[in-house]
């Protein structure tokens, strides 16, 4: 065994994060760590690397096996050039196995001399992502490793993780993902904070949970049910026996007197019998289920947008254009294209964010918009959630708690610094927001990177309801092929593209990852 984690417990203040962890992970275990935002899948992966010490419990490993970590959010600042970094710990590195992974996560124009100071966040997470995947590990754990990369590297690095010999531990919100890696899945549950092993693909452990909580309401209504019919029995019988015991007759009915009598004793009798079988039946306990993530948006009819000759960039430098369009309102758009080809360029200029280079973008102003990415990016870390949404928001404070608690959150945590809540928690609350400001318009660049899988879900269902305009950006395999879109557009080179459908589109990345991925073979590295 290459680790071992035995009864490991972790609490922050009176938090209990995680209670009694134990698992153990064999060479070649690929395993999808699941579980709400929130539930403790970071930090477990923070204890298995090092980066935090359980409470108690702990964490065996063999004297020579080596761990890889690549956290959600990376904070690297370093004056090393991409090569001289990667090859930090182990100087041997071939160059043509760096420059195939860079290629292989679409990092390929960038060269190996070029310093990490000068990259920007998403580059640095590939690099941190291409040292682990060069380090020859026996375990690796990789926290939502697809969050910067466009579909073409996401497959790639499928396949590359699926064909390597190294265990690893993959937290990830994309389903299409993590069901095409992983043999076993490890659950985090919210309520009791235990670990849940189930053997077998992502989709095949959905299923099964499913069907577990479907037998368990079975059950659980079941014995409500009989209960509760034994009860109503108990108390008609006990009924009878009052009755039967308080009915007077004449003294010339001395036989009709007994017989009610004893009828009134064995109604009384059985009535005892039925109180004590309802409280022999074994009680299942109340299935417990998350408060699911909903979203419900009320919006006024708006307009069009139009798109006239529109060339954006930044200064003078060109990304796109000119593209003409129009997106009626109603319509569901998805951008598509490689990272660097334009897309969250065009959403800027869209929304107004970005001055366009020339050309312009016009709708009126029944248009009310909703920009999860760039309002992330807004968000006043060190504000507390309840003094942002009262300042900033103007939202009457009787109205604050119901916000928060359809958001998904637990009431103790309105309180808390906006930073101090997920990426996933600050995406939850300003989707949240946009349903109380009723936007019509939603612009959405990538937002299942930072939502768990039970608030992508409720992101897919409000999708489907919503009944304004939405305008996406994403690689989410799992979202792009289960609803429907209007147009399918792709980036390329500066120019708009239509795509027949989402799946033409898959297809040819699938092609261009496997093309790839033969160049090398991950068992080698």
């Amino acid at each position: 065994m290459l680790l071992e984690s035995k009864n490991v417990h972790k609490s922050y203040g009176p938090h209990i994060v995680l209670k009694g962890i134990s698992f153990g992970i064999d060479t070649g275990n690929k395993v999808g760590l699941v579980g709400p935002n929130g539930s403790g899948k970071s930090t477990l992966l923070k204890i298995l690397a090092g980066k935090e010490s359980p409470d108690f419990g702990k964490i065996i490993t063999g004297r020579k096996i080596k761990v890889a970590y690549v956290p959600q959010e990376i904070s690297l600042v370093s004056k090393k050039s991409i090569e001289e970094y990667v090859r930090e710990d182990d100087p041997n590195i071939e160059d043509y196995k760096i420059k195939i992974v860079l290629t292989g996560l679409g990092f390929g124009d960038i060269g190996l001399s070029h310093k990490i100071n000068d990259l920007s966040s998403g580059q640095r997470s590939k690099v941190a992502l291409i040292k682990a995947l060069l380090s020859r590990a026996d375990i690796m754990l990789f926290d939502e490793p697809t969050n910067n990369l466009d579909l073409t590297s996401i497959i790639w690095l499928e396949k590359f993780i699926k064909d390597m010999s190294s265990a690893c531990i993959v937290v990830s919100h994309d389903r299409t993902f993590i069901d095409n890696i992983v043999k076993k899945v490890f659950e985090i549950d919210w309520f009791k904070r235990t670990l849940n092993v189930t053997h077998g693909k992502y989709s095949s452990y959905l299923e099964r949970k499913k069907l577990e909580l479907e037998r368990e309401w079975f059950k659980y209504n079941e014995e409500q049910e009989e209960a509760s019919r034994l009860h109503k029995e108990a108390r008609r019988m006990k009924g009878l026996a009052i009755k039967g015991s308080k009915t007077e007759t004449g003294d010339k009915d001395k036989m009709l007197r007994g017989f009610r009598r004893n009828k009134s004793a064995a109604s009384a009798r059985k009535a005892s019998i039925m109180h004590r079988r309802a409280q022999r039946i074994k009680r299942t306990e109340k299935p417990l289920e998350k408060e699911a993530f909903s979203m419900e948006f009320f919006s006024k009819e708006g307009g069009p947008i139009q798109l006239n000759d529109l060339i954006g960039g930044y200064g003078e430098r060109k990304i796109f254009g000119p593209i003409n369009t129009l997106i009626k309102y109603r319509d569901k758009v998805v951008f598509l294209g490689k990272n660097g080809s334009g897309k969250s360029t065009l959403l800027k200029t869209i929304t107004g964010k970005l001055q366009p280079i020339s050309g312009m973008v016009s709708f009126d102003n029944t248009i009310v918009i909703g920009d999860l990415m760039q309002e992330h990016e807004d968000l006043p870390r060190k504000q507390s959630v309840k003094n942002f949404l009262i300042k900033k928001e103007n939202i009457p404070e009787e109205d604050i708690y119901d916000l928060f608690i359809d958001a998904g959150f637990e009431p103790e945590e309105i309180n808390k610094k906006i930073e101090a809540l997920s990426p996933g928690g600050r995406a939850r609350l300003l989707l949240a927001l946009f349903t109380y400001r009723n936007v019509n318009t939603l612009v959405l660049d990538e937002p299942t990177n930072h939502l768990d899988i039970d608030a992508m879900i409720a992101l897919e269902d409000a999708i489907k309801g919503f009944t304004g305009t939405v305008i996406l950006v994403s690689h989410d395999r799992w979202l792009l092929s289960r609803l429907s879109w209007t147009d399918i557009y792709r980036l390329d080179s500066g120019s708009l593209v239509r795509e027949d459908s989402f799946e033409s589109y898959l297809s040819t990345s699938e092609k261009e990852a496997s093309k790839l991925i033969r160049t090398i073979d991950p068992r080698k590295m």
